[in-house]
């Protein structure tokens, strides 16, 4: 077996080209206006024209809202958007979210000053489109300084955050209310970060319509503080992303999702994986060739007969630790959890592994490494899955969540939006459809209600 440098191609992107979701559901009443397409987070940034092409799409179906982080590139990519859609479809509010200064990632609440400066050189304000503007985290403000801020002390500065934000909606008529959007309202009283909704409303202004908090099938505390009768509507954002431990915990979220993966074998044919009852076929295969392809049976027999030359050591020594790779990731499956440690490890364990032990690799152990990894990427989306619904049935990591029993011809994120829209305290959702395949799945969703 004869090493090149072609050992390169293996990259994260040959490892996980499968991302497509399953968003097939059964009927309900749910309409394109309870949606809320978020734009904050990174991989859904709108300098990337992907999230631009999903986001215009999204428009076009009448989604409810836009919410995005306040920063000069995410306005630009913006308002070049909404300007070429502008008199042929309805545009909806922009939920603006201020709360992080871009350079430093603080939470600058606590200034008045800079809130006032980015409200103030906002062009999106400034040009008149319909914004919504929304405080991020206020809860952090507890955490300024030295210790924990006393309740008294907090609720002044709730307070003028609040008179800070009233203030830029009785300033600009296109700015018709405002909002907060918080991670703390989720979390249990003890936490430090924990936010009482009733104490935020008590500091609020007229101006306050919208409470954004994370709502899923395993961070489900924040429901209990929103009282029946209220002033404002409520936004469930993370649907279908749940943090450990009721969202206390540390580590890689839950993603309740299905992905829709080719099954391999004859054909080609995809399919979503709560449909399987095993990892691809074609998964198998590929391991059986990479372990068969790497055995390196005639230098083993071969050491028993006369010494290897150094090149045929070297060889041998290669092909025992890329078998001893492939083996070690064939038994994590089982005990794998999130795609995102997956990929992590992918990167920073097998990738560079790879990369630090050979300086040559030949054309055909590159095609059998790569394809093993392809398939073993698919097999990871099978076995994630299969480990979601086994912890929603018992109610999360802590068993502190409602339980779960999924229906096993219902996708993970079917049954996760439902579960979210059906709430009584949930009045519409935040979903990041990031790409223009999603936003076609979830419009092929609903036009099944």
């Amino acid at each position: 077996m004869f090493f090149k440098r072609s050992v390169v191609q293996l990259n994260h992107t040959t490892f996980v080209s499968q991302r497509k979701l399953s968003f097939v559901t059964p009927r309900s009443k749910v309409t394109m206006n309870k949606l809320l397409l978020n734009l904050t987070s990174q991989r859904s940034s709108l300098e990337s024209a992907v999230s631009m092409k999903a986001a215009e799409r999204a428009l076009k179906m009448g989604i409810g809202g836009i919410e995005i982080v306040r920063s000069d590139v995410e306005e630009s990519h913006l308002r070049s958007l909404l300007s070429t859609l502008e008199g042929s479809v309805p545009l909806p509010p922009i939920f603006m979210k201020i709360g992080y200064d871009s350079e430093t990632s603080s939470n600058l609440l606590h200034s008045p000053e800079w809130v006032s400066h980015q409200i103030g050189t906002s062009k999106l304000v400034e040009e008149g489109y319909k914004v919504v503007l929304v405080m991020h985290n206020v809860e952090e403000i507890r955490l300024k300084g030295e210790g924990r801020m006393e309740p008294k002390k907090f609720a002044e500065n709730m307070k003028t955050v609040n008179d800070t934000f009233q203030g830029f909606v009785d300033k600009y008529e296109n700015v018709g209310s405002y909002g907060l959007s918080s991670n703390g309202i989720g979390l249990p009283v003890e936490h430090p970060l924990h936010l009482s909704v009733e104490a935020f409303v008590g500091t609020a202004g007229a101006g306050f319509r919208h409470l954004f908090f994370p709502f899923n099938c395993v961070e489900e505390k924040g429901v209990s503080q929103v009282p029946r009768d209220r002033r404002y509507e409520t936004v469930g954002f993370r649907p279908l992303t749940g943090y450990p431990d009721g969202g206390t915990g540390e580590g890689f979220p839950l993603k309740l999702v299905d992905h829709i993966i080719t099954r391999g074998g004859g054909g080609g044919e995809e399919v979503s994986t709560h449909l399987l009852k095993s990892p691809p076929e074609a998964y198998q295969l590929a391991l059986s060739l990479a372990l068969g392809h790497f055995d390196a049976e005639e230098l083993v027999l071969a050491q028993g007969d006369r010494t290897l030359t150094p090149e045929e050591r070297e060889t041998l020594d290669g092909c025992k630790l890329l078998q001893g790779l492939i083996l070690e990731e064939d038994r994590s499956l089982d005990r794998i959890r999130s795609f995102a440690a997956y990929e992590k490890n992918l990167t920073e364990k097998i990738i560079l592994t790879i990369h630090e032990n050979f300086e040559e690799l030949d054309e055909e152990s590159t095609e059998v490494l790569a394809k093993f990894f392809m398939w073993h990427g698919a097999a990871v989306r099978f076995y994630t899955a299969r480990e979601t619904r086994k912890l929603l049935r018992v109610g999360g990591d802590d068993g502190g969540s409602q339980e779960h029993n999924v229906p096993v011809e219902e996708s993970l994120q079917s049954y996760a939006l439902k579960h979210a829209l059906g709430q009584d305290a949930v009045d519409r959702v935040s979903l990041g459809l990031t790409k223009v395949e999603y936003v076609k799945e979830f419009e092929m969703m609903l036009a099944e209600y």
